[in-house]
């Protein structure tokens, strides 16, 4: 089986009877996830990234085997609309979406932050809406900026790692991502904190989410009991400690 598709994980079931008399949830799911989107989700990452190893560790305690396979974003979220994988993560929570898709609960919270070049002349979050001077680095793909910074220029290029270049290269001034997400881009591109930095407090937290189609066979039931897998999993210290172990520190 190719590591570049698919990642099976196998895992050993042994699905009880659910004392409310519903029916117990299949002995396996397809999953679909995207690529080289560190420390979230990846094939070569370990344990295929921090949402998948979450999501994984969740059906596991409800007794349900996982395949994961890995696509590009849009082509897995469209193959989950048409029904080919029981669902598709980590995702956001949007008003679009939401109407065709059913959320997990929160798997886990990510900050997003202002990544600016070491020696920017910026140092808060609060700083970035009163100077339309700067320009902002957007790549292809991501949501629209918030009102706070809709006034600036843009530059869109079409990675996240061309944004980091851009901001090196003092042609944009900063990216607005999620602080995993971006150090764990950072830290495979070779690049060092001297560098790079982020400006004081985050500028905003988003939840990310496993989300299932609404025409789901089942997609109530199952994440009902996801749900309350995930929350034992979060009592117990499991989900602190799998964000810590994916939450390596960039190289000074």
């Amino acid at each position: 089986m190719s590591l570049r598709r698919i990642v099976a994980i196998t895992l050993l079931t042994g699905i009880s009877t659910i004392a409310s008399g519903q029916a117990p949830p299949p002995s396996s799911l397809r999953l679909v996830t995207g690529d080289a989107y560190p420390p979230l989700s990846g094939v070569d990452l370990p344990a295929g990234g921090l949402a998948t190893e979450i999501v994984v560790a969740t059906f596991h305690e409800i007794g349900v085997a996982t395949e994961i396979e890995f696509l590009p974003w849009k082509r897995g979220l469209q193959a989950t609309q048409q029904g080919q994988f029981f669902g598709t993560f980590p995702y956001v929570l949007t008003e679009q979406r939401q109407s065709d898709f059913l959320y997990s609960d929160s798997l886990f919270t990510l900050e997003s932050r202002y990544f600016v070049r070491a020696d920017a002349d910026l140092q808060s979050t609060t700083e970035v809406a009163g100077r339309p001077d700067l320009t902002e680095c957007l790549p292809l793909g991501f949501p629209q900026p918030t009102e706070a910074v809709a006034r600036h220029e843009f530059v869109n290029p079409p990675t996240m790692q061309s944004c980091f270049q851009m901001i090196l290269q003092g042609r944009a001034d900063f990216f607005l991502v999620g602080d995993l997400l971006g150090w764990a881009t950072a830290r495979r591109m070779g690049i060092r904190r001297r560098q790079l930095r982020t400006l004081e407090g985050p500028a905003e937290r988003v939840s990310q989410h496993l989300i299932v189609p609404r025409d789901q066979p089942g997609a109530r039931e199952i994440l009902a009991r996801f749900d309350a897998a995930l929350q034992r999993l979060r009592e117990d210290g499991a989900v602190a400690r799998l964000i810590s172990e994916h939450s390596a520190p960039s190289p000074d």
